[in-house]
């Protein structure tokens, strides 16, 4: 499947535009990647315009975009000029609210077979803040650590991220409603609630190991 549907086009647009919840809670997107050929950070509530730089293991950096969601993807892995990891540094806009929403539309393309594809962390700085992943083979169900220790760990359950066809995938804290984790609309993981720590570490999508194939996250990403 190279293109969504039409309802899962038509879901997105809904999900995208939905940021108040109910109780008049201010909800804001302070950093937005849309990858409209551009790694450009397009939110307008944000304090830092959060720019993502590609760095490729093989060859020079040749940033691929392809068809998403909405508009333009960007594509991550290990082949030649793929972005292998994009990174933005740390500010205020990428550590987590008390109460957060972080989601993306995933096209996974490469079994890498590992433990876990690192999809989207802020972990290496020794706070360990919070690290995303799809783990487990024959598919690859959502993880999550939040400062430093396992939260929901989905190995056994088969809500899988599938090969070849887009996911909406999303995580979610508050003090009501814990931490879950959800798959195209539907909350497939759950874990009491942790507050996020504040973190120095940058911001990626991609491996951060460099050479370590079996971490890798290869796909498109959209609108994270």
């Amino acid at each position: 499947m190279s293109h969504p549907s039409t309802a899962l086009r038509a879901w997105a647009l809904a999900a995208l535009w939905v940021a108040c919840p109910a109780g008049g809670v201010r909800s804001e997107v302070v950093t937005r990647w849309s990858f409209e050929n551009d790694l450009l950070d397009s939110a307008t509530s944000g304090t830092t315009a959060d720019t993502l730089v590609g760095t490729a293991l093989n060859g020079p950096l040749n940033a691929v975009f392809v068809p998403g969601v909405v508009g333009r993807a960007i594509q991550v892995g290990e082949a030649a000029g793929d972005a292998t990891v994009l990174l933005a540094p740390d500010s205020d806009d990428l550590d987590l609210a008390p109460s957060f929403t972080i989601e993306a539309f995933v096209y996974r393309r490469v079994e890498h077979g590992g433990e876990w594809e690192r999809f989207a962390t802020k972990w290496f700085d020794g706070g360990s803040q919070w690290h995303w992943a799809f783990r487990v083979p024959p598919g690859r169900s959502q993880d999550l650590f939040m400062n430093g220790s396992q939260q929901i760990n989905q190995a056994a359950v088969s809500a899988d991220i599938g090969l070849g066809e887009w996911h909406h995938v999303a995580v979610t804290g508050d003090p009501a409603g814990g931490l879950r984790i959800w798959q195209n609309g539907v909350i497939v993981g759950t874990a009491p609630y942790l507050a996020p720590a504040g973190g120095g570490d940058s911001f990626r999508i991609g491996n951060a190991t460099a050479g370590s194939s079996a971490l890798q996250f290869s796909g498109w990403v959209d609108e994270f």
